[in-house]
């Protein structure tokens, strides 16, 4: 993201991650500090 030029703290875009995966919208695989997402199911159901 930051080549792209959006300049966020990591603890916030973590935190809205998890956020995420727990309201089941995405989920995550992968080591501790290395995980990746990717989306369930539309968030707009």
């Amino acid at each position: 993201m930051a080549r792209r030029g959006f300049h966020y703290d990591r603890t916030a875009v973590a935190h809205a991650l998890i956020d995420l995966v727990k309201d089941g919208i995405l989920t995550c695989e992968g080591k501790p500090r290395r995980y990746q997402y990717a989306q369930k199911r539309s968030p707009l159901k």
